[in-house]
């Protein structure tokens, strides 16, 4: 048997929910975990608020990870020197959630 995981996750690092139907589509959670049931790969995360629910995900499709801080402000600046607008404001709201 062999186990295929991709994603690169360190505890506390924010992902945020892109399955459009899963119930908690669009908000950003705190990676935790990864459990396996039946040898299959979850990956829990829990949500940031005061209650702390634990949400899993099955597939590495179901969530995005965002990009850590520097990384966002290199980009940023990247963006700028190359007058891209679109990609600016795309950037700069991800980084209004990485500093949360």
């Amino acid at each position: 048997m062999y186990l295929y995981l991709f994603v690169n996750l360190n505890k506390g690092d924010l992902c945020k929910v892109t399955d459009p139907h899963h119930p908690r589509y669009g908000h950003i959670i705190r990676f935790a975990e990864i459990e396996y049931y039946l040898q299959s790969p979850c990956f829990v995360f829990e949500e940031i608020n005061q209650q702390q629910e634990r949400i899993v995900l099955h597939k590495e499709s179901q969530f995005e990870t965002l990009p850590f801080k520097d990384s966002l402000q290199f980009l940023i600046n990247l963006a700028i020197e190359t007058k891209d607008r679109e990609w600016f404001e795309d950037l700069t709201y991800k980084l209004c959630y990485e500093s949360q």
